[in-house]
């Protein structure tokens, strides 16, 4: 599991914004089985301190999350919408 920070710059991760601090990292322990980089955080807000412009990563997300939510965001009523591409 790659918790560096400077991941998400340099190589092609895998975001997963999780609240459950289990099933965050039962999505990390998957993704490694595979060598898939992933970098875990715990709300939308950590995720958008580590998703910048030209995010080049998946972004896999818990829908319910505490403040900002995934739904939110797929509306467009936030402010990482424009670094996330949703489908």
């Amino acid at each position: 599991m790659n918790t560096d920070a400077t991941a998400l710059k340099d190589d092609l991760t895998v975001l997963i914004v999780e609240d459950d601090p289990h099933v965050l990292l039962g999505c990390q322990q998957a993704l490694a089985l595979e060598d898939i980089p992933s970098v875990g955080v715990g709300s939308a807000e950590e995720a958008l301190q580590r998703i910048g412009e030209n995010f080049a990563g998946i972004v896999i997300s818990d829908i319910r999350l505490p403040g900002i939510d995934a739904w939110s965001c797929s509306r467009g009523s936030r402010p990482w919408t424009k670094a996330c591409r949703w489908c």
